[in-house]
């Protein structure tokens, strides 16, 4: 299952204040509040102590979603990743590896067609590729010729 966005709610507290019910709004603060400086009344303390379990909870979820999405991922949790879909680590840096497990999931999808072929590998080349060209040598064989740039750094302190 892939989650294309998940809006994070960080105000579920103030949200539920909102929502009282109109006769409870006005109800005396006569109970000292965790939440902030003013008292409260009985039913706002009920609701804020499911509230705030609640975005306990939610603020965990995004943690966990960021540091175990593939993009995201970093140190241990991106050599499980790696490990799910095959790809070994071999002292790469996280950002090296990253590219080689997604390089490694083209390939675990791939259905071995000229097109697939030309996408793993420019996914492992990264973005220097500058050109890439698949040439098919009978009766089967391919091969595929590249180009990647070397990026031009300019120092702007040089006058």
């Amino acid at each position: 299952m892939t989650v294309k966005s998940i809006t994070e709610i960080t105000d579920h507290q103030t949200a539920a204040d909102g929502r009282l019910p109109a006769q409870y709004e006005e109800a005396p603060g006569i109970h000292p509040n965790q939440w902030g400086p003013d008292l409260i009344s009985g039913w706002t303390g009920t609701i804020f102590s499911f509230v705030d379990v609640a975005q306990d909870m939610e603020n965990i979820m995004i943690k966990m979603l960021a540091e175990r999405s593939l993009l995201t991922a970093e140190g241990v949790n991106l050599d499980r990743l790696g490990a799910i879909v095959g790809q070994s680590r071999d002292g790469l840096s996280d950002t090296d590896y990253l590219n080689q497990i997604i390089g490694r999931i083209a390939q675990n999808n791939s259905d071995g067609t000229g097109n697939n072929l030309l996408n793993i590998t420019s996914i492992l080349l990264g973005d220097n590729l500058q050109q890439i060209e698949l040439f098919e040598i009978f009766p089967a064989k391919v091969m595929i010729d590249y180009f990647v740039g070397i990026p031009i750094i300019v120092d702007s302190s040089i006058h």
